[in-house]
């Protein structure tokens, strides 16, 4: 029988990459798609060793098991060892799953049919085609899914100011509780690209200190509007804050302009 390595290696590629996939999920973990397909790969080169006699003392068991665990370090780049542990064992749980369907597809290697009508694939070619629509579907669900809630986190604010007024999009960061110390009023962070035709010399200037998570920080230069108006359910309410300035933006694809902090909403 002949044997197509570039065959095998696609089809342990994208059975290592739905194990990873299905893995991640279960750890509700969110995945980069790049160290998905590096982990798929690294796992689809493991099946050379078979191909090599002098290689097979790779199949042993401990080897196997270590390189599950390389593969899960690889993938989802997480320090703890307990986590890659447990996730190596759903990883090899998840495995031994799929191969034991895949013996079963191995031993009625038949065409597939539906009500005695033959669909012209075998089994085994059904379910690679299955393993590919579920991620396709789901990354295209969660992408839908990702933008439901973020376009419910992004408001419409119009900054109020002396000489003239700012509509911006604000996204509310419901981690993000910043305030100006002096005055103690909630801070909007707004890219400074954006407040380019506000004279922001009629105003003093303010310095709102910040920490990040990482340990970081240090202090945001801002100013106090006569007021904002951010549309909620339809309503313009009006709201006293402090707009401090970014150099950095916010989105790629400029779908906010700013971040609101918990406490003005």
């Amino acid at each position: 029988m002949d044997v197509y390595i570039d065959i095998v290696l696609l089809i342990n590629f994208i059975s290592n990459f739905f194990l990873l996939y299905i893995t991640s999920q279960i750890m509700k973990m969110k995945v980069k798609m790049k160290y998905y397909c590096l982990g798929a790969f690294i796992g689809s080169l493991y099946v050379i060793v078979l191909f090599y006699p002098s290689l097979r003392w790779l199949t042993t068991i401990p080897f196997k098991l270590f390189s599950a665990f390389v593969i899960i370090a690889i993938t989802f780049r997480r320090k703890e060892l307990l986590f890659l542990i447990k996730t190596t064992i759903i990883y090899i749980l998840s495995s031994f799953l799929l191969a034991g369907v895949c013996l079963w597809m191995d031993i009625n290697n038949k065409p597939f049919s539906i009500l005695g009508y033959k669909i012209g694939c075998t089994y085994k070619e059904l379910m690679l085609a299955l393993m590919i629509i579920y991620i396709v579907i789901h990354r295209i669900v969660t992408f839908v899914m990702d933008r439901i809630d973020l376009n419910n986190l992004i408001y419409d604010v119009k900054i109020i100011t002396k000489g003239s007024n700012l509509d911006i999009k604000a996204f509310l960061d419901t981690g993000n509780e910043l305030r100006e110390p002096v005055t103690n009023l909630p801070v909007i962070v707004v890219d400074k690209n954006a407040l380019k035709n506000i004279r922001m010399e009629s105003y003093d200037k303010l310095l709102i200190p910040y920490e990040v998570i990482s340990g970081g920080g240090g202090n945001l230069q801002g100013f106090k509007p006569d007021y904002i108006e951010i549309k909620r359910k339809g309503k313009a309410e009006r709201r006293e804050v402090i707009v401090a300035f970014s150099d950095v933006s916010f989105c790629g694809v400029k779908e906010y302009e700013g971040l609101l902090s918990r406490g003005i909403i």
